[in-house]
């Protein structure tokens, strides 16, 4: 397996973590002092702040997302990841529709065999003013 598909296999399962709306392995996919630096949000420090950032984005309505690997830079235990993404919300009917999109950069970290997010930073695509 690839070092590009090792990201995606661990980006697919932040992506389930998501659907599950399951705050604690959401932040456990991430390294104990990660740093997530979301669009207009302070950095924020640690799985405690993660799992409360995405516990947020739940009740704003987020109920899936897509990441997809674009191009991955690394060696065998740290990882510079460049991707995009689409965060998906549920209308009171239909399909979900797509919340927002946008593109990330990830330093990933390999910790007891297990590739984990250590740095997190994304942006939209949408312009702000």
């Amino acid at each position: 397996m690839t070092l590009k598909e090792e990201i995606q296999r661990a980006e697919d399962k932040l992506v389930a973590a998501i659907a599950e709306r399951d705050t604690v392995k959401i932040a456990n996919l991430y390294t104990a002092d990660a740093r997530l630096m979301p669009h207009g949000v302070p950095t924020l420090s640690g799985r405690g702040e993660v799992a409360a950032f995405f516990e947020q984005a739940f009740t704003l309505g987020i109920v899936s997302g897509k990441f997809t690997t674009l191009e991955v830079d690394g060696s065998e235990n740290e990882a510079v990841e460049i991707g995009a993404y689409e965060l998906f919300a549920q209308p009171p009917s239909g399909p979900p529709v797509i919340a927002e999109k946008g593109r990330y950069c990830v330093v990933w970290k390999r910790v007891d065999s297990q590739w984990l997010l250590f740095r997190d930073m994304f942006n939209s695509d949408a312009a702000t003013v």
